[in-house]
């Protein structure tokens, strides 16, 4: 549910409320990774015209949420906004994956449109996710610039965490990519640098 600004103090404001209960359903959590590129958190957290994108939005839930026997999935979402209208929102949501082996899942988008949401000089568009799995042991995290740009420029970049506690420990984190002489852990993904491109095509780009 998506409500008018209610005001919380410094600027914030809460714009909408909303959850998620999942039955005999688990998460894809690969799939989900990978649609963060894609900016596929918009249609899991608020999404927009949910009638007329209605087939959208069944798919990709679908497609992150496959029927999973003796499964569940319950948590709360929220989404905020910073600045009146807001030129900043964010949504964050926490899943918790049941019975054992158990996950928590945190979901999250950044969105910045300065200097008004109507006509931007600078969108930033970001979407991040987390997963504390226990059976495994692991806790990752993955974030993605996606359709965000300065001006003319597009902007685009990756970042990913792995750790593991483990019987072997593990500890990775990049911005961009890792030096080509580090060997990076098992599934650690191949990452887009950060980049803002000023050219056309790959005629001239700073990363």
């Amino acid at each position: 549910v998506e409500l008018a600004p209610i005001q919380l103090g410094f600027g914030f404001t809460l714009n909408g409320v909303g959850g998620m209960a999942g039955i005999h359903r688990t998460v894809a959590t690969e799939v989900l990774r990978q649609s963060i590129r894609a900016g596929g958190m918009n249609s899991l957290m608020f999404p927009r015209d949910p009638i007329r994108n209605a087939p959208q939005i069944i798919a990709d839930l679908r497609a992150f949420f496959p029927p999973a026997t003796n499964r569940f999935l319950f948590g709360p979402f929220i989404k905020l906004g910073w600045g009146t209208p807001s030129l900043i929102t964010g949504n964050l949501g926490v899943i918790l994956e049941l019975p054992d082996p158990v996950r928590i899942l945190i979901l999250g988008q950044l969105k910045v449109a300065l200097p008004v949401p109507e006509l931007p000089l600078v969108s930033l568009n970001l979407d991040l996710l987390g997963v504390i799995d226990f059976g495994e042991q692991m806790l990752s995290l993955d974030a993605s610039l996606y359709d965000s740009r300065v001006t003319i420029y597009s902007v685009y970049g990756d970042m990913a965490l792995r750790l593991s506690w483990g019987e072997r420990p593990i500890f990775a984190l990049s911005i961009g990519g890792l030096h080509p002489q580090f060997r990076p852990p098992p599934n650690f993904p191949a990452l887009r640098r950060c980049t803002i491109e000023i050219g056309v095509g790959n005629n001239l780009r700073l990363a």
